[in-house]
């Protein structure tokens, strides 16, 4: 059940800079044609380009907006008066601006202050006294604004906005404006976008005159036949990443005819510094939840998540290109949100009402629209949703991919700590929509058709005497859910916590490995690490400006051990966990859980924990359909790293056995009369395999 700190894309989203424009202070004013400004510039409600240095947006909604991510506070009173200069090509005659203050906190009509606008296509500028807007909010301290250049915008509009700031005076408006450069620069680099493609031109190989048709992709039609899809220039590779649905973001640094092939492995170009993992059922994948705020969405931090040992991020706005290329260059996919009508579950007030408030035919519009990019993997469809939405989610998901072919979609369902009906005092709405967790996982797995369950679990989000208690529902948890994967076939995704619900308390590394390691033991295929920059709770791996946390270096190392041990784990399914030398105390009995004393199980006999330790094991049998058999060994004695111990894991084994851990390969002793055993420390992990 995940807290949300950032549901809505744009309502906090300010649109100022770093330094001023001629001045050491706040930063007042945006050079975007030509200028510093014009590559922060994001767009809500059209497409954005710079093209020769010069940036325009195309709309394709009514409500087409731009604005920046940085954000300088300044007096409204020192500075009354809004200058721009645009060029705009529409039917329509207002534009608009929107801001917030120290008293008015979110971006709404009560600011709206409209502006004449001529949509001739000529360049044109206007001077607003903001004092004179009859919502008379102009005071205080100014903490955020967005531009509507167009307001209401019509799908097609065509905008330009040079340079635009707020100024003391009208003279220093006109100055600001007379400096206005709008001529080409082709020393710039440029990007060209077009249905299924983006482009990227480096600055100093275009020339006057050039054609757009002679760097832009010929056909976005995928073909057929064998060999990795990419994009050539007159039939040669160029650095390309492409999505299997065909989206390219390539380097086109000389005129030519581009256009998606086949090719040899070999003879692919990737683009920055690796293809962009897809979501491929036969690999381990790990993720992470949260990249905000949009300041954070760098080629730096991109490129950290990358070394993290991250395949993908979750909750990046589809709407946010400039960073959707940062992370195809890098090589880190993006689950997206804003693709899709965004659903959450919450309290469970809302529970039943999806189908009114989400309807089908949102779902169509969007694919209509929607515009794909190589560094997409998936796009987010909802958190947490009621039971009595799983029938819509089943329409939506058949919707979607009707319309759109092979785009995964991304769904997580609640804990089983969420409320259900009989729950009393604050808890008094049903967020499950059943009477139990069981019968929730159930009615999942017979609406909606997806091929996974995903599910977070946050073993750490109490005191430690809450904690205890609370990991009974933990090992329920796991056993409800990766028992309805085996019945129907489903892959196992876990979301884990890294952050922290308190802020002196940080995740430890054997934290970090006790939570993937035991959904592992359950057969977890995925694990999704929440959060790497805020997006609830404190403490994240990244903080808000961008620096890390100590979390960083511990994740780092965690991850670089399931990338290791998740290689031969993959070649491995789970049919069953079981629990070994767990004491009477942790009460499994009361969840359906059996405790032996000593395990039997993938050609191996009396498996157990020289002294006594309690271990998690999954059973496994091999993917391939050859008698390969493995078990997945968890020393699950110490999950909140109080007391760290190495222990002896004996057993024995009629067939020949290796051991991998996450650090490489592990030594299997011999001890004599049939005996083998190997090392493993609290919360660590190793593979057994019975060649």
């Amino acid at each position: 059940m995940r807290v949300r700190g950032w549901g809505a894309l744009l309502g906090a989203v300010a649109m100022m800079g770093a330094t001023a424009f001629g001045g050491d202070g706040p930063q007042t004013s945006w050079v975007l044609n030509r200028g510093p400004d014009g590559a922060r510039v994001c767009v809500a409600g059209g497409v954005a380009t710079r093209e020769l240095g010069l940036l325009s947006v195309r709309a394709t909604t009514h409500d087409v907006q731009l604005f920046l991510p940085e954000t300088d506070d300044f007096r409204a009173e020192e500075r009354p008066y809004f200058a721009i200069r645009y060029r705009i090509r529409t039917d329509r005659a207002v534009g608009g601006l929107f801001f917030t203050t120290g008293s008015l906190t979110r971006l709404c009509d009560r600011s709206f202050t409209p502006f004449p606008i001529v949509g001739d296509g000529t360049w044109r500028q206007a001077v607003v006294d903001m004092r004179k807007s009859p919502h008379g909010e102009w005071k205080g301290v100014v903490t955020s604004f967005r531009l509507d250049p167009v307001n209401p915008s019509a799908d097609g509009d065509a905008v330009e906005v040079s340079r635009l700031g707020f100024f003391p005076d009208p003279a220093a408006c006109e100055r600001f404006l007379a400096a206005a450069d709008d001529t080409p620069d082709y020393g710039a680099e440029t990007f060209l976008d077009g249905p299924g493609y983006r482009c990227r031109i480096p600055g100093g190989t275009l020339a006057d005159g050039w054609r757009r048709v002679d760097y832009a992709l010929a056909s976005t039609n995928v073909p057929a036949g064998d060999g990795v899809l990419t994009v050539c220039r007159d039939g040669t590779p160029v650095p390309a990443a492409v999505s299997p649905r065909g989206a390219a973001l390539y380097v086109a640094d000389a005129p030519g005819r581009y256009e998606l092939k086949r090719v040899r492995p070999d003879a692919v170009r990737p683009y920055g510094v690796a293809p962009v993992p897809q979501w491929d059922r036969a690999r381990f994948q790990i993720g992470a939840y949260c990249l905000n705020p949009p300041s954070v969405r760098t080629r730096e931090v991109i490129r950290d998540i990358r070394a993290c040992g991250i395949d993908f991020i979750v909750g990046v706005p589809v709407t946010d290109v400039r960073a959707l290329d940062f992370f195809a260059e890098a090589g880190v996919g993006v689950v997206a949100t804003a693709a899709f009508p965004g659903w959450w579950g919450g309290d469970g007030s809302r529970a039943g009402k999806m189908k009114d408030d989400c309807p089908l035919a949102a779902y169509r519009a969007c694919a209509r629209k929607f515009r794909d990019h190589p560094a997409l993997i998936a796009a987010d469809i909802g958190d947490e949703p009621s039971a009595l939405d799983f029938p819509h989610y089943g329409a939506v998901v058949r919707q979607i991919q009707a319309d759109l072919p092979g785009l995964p979609l991304y769904l997580n369902l609640y804990p089983n700590y969420a409320s259900v009906a009989e729950n009393s005092g604050r808890q008094t709405f049903n967020q499950l929509g059943t009477p139990t967790y069981l019968e929730h996982v159930a009615r999942y797995a017979a609406d909606v058709p997806l091929p996974y369950l995903s599910y977070d679990f946050y073993p750490y989000m109490n005191a430690d005497g809450v904690n205890d208690r609370f990991r009974l529902k933990m090992y329920d948890n796991f056993r409800i859910v990766a028992d309805s994967c085996r019945a129907t076939g489903r892959d196992f995704w876990y979301i884990p916590q890294v952050n922290s619900r308190y802020a002196d308390l940080h995740m430890t590394e054997n934290t970090l490995r006790f939570q993937a390691h035991a959904a592992m033991a359950f057969g977890a295929v995925s694990i999704t690490w929440g959060c790497y920059t805020p997006g609830w709770w404190t403490n994240n791996v990244i903080r808000a400006d961008g620096t890390p946390n100590v979390e960083y270096g511990r994740l780092q190392k965690v991850n670089g051990e399931l990338r290791r041990l998740g290689e031969p784990f993959m070649r491995y399914r789970n049919l069953a966990t079981h629990f070994v030398g767990f004491p009477a105390s942790e009460k499994l009995d009361t969840v359906g859980i059996a405790v032996a004393d000593r395990l039997a199980a993938a050609g191996f006999a009396d498996l157990a924990a020289a002294d006594g330790a309690p271990l998690l094991v999954g059973e496994m049998a091999a993917r391939d359909g050859s008698a390969g058999r493995a078990l997945f060994v968890l020393a699950a004695d110490d999950m909140y790293d109080r007391h760290p111990a190495t222990h002896r894991v004996r057993f024995r084994s009629s067939r020949p056995v290796r051991a991998c851990g996450g650090n490489g390969p592990v030594a299997v002793a011999d001890e004599g009369a049939g005996v083998l055993s190997v090392p493993l420390a609290s919360n660590a992990a190793v593979l057994l395999v019975a060649e």
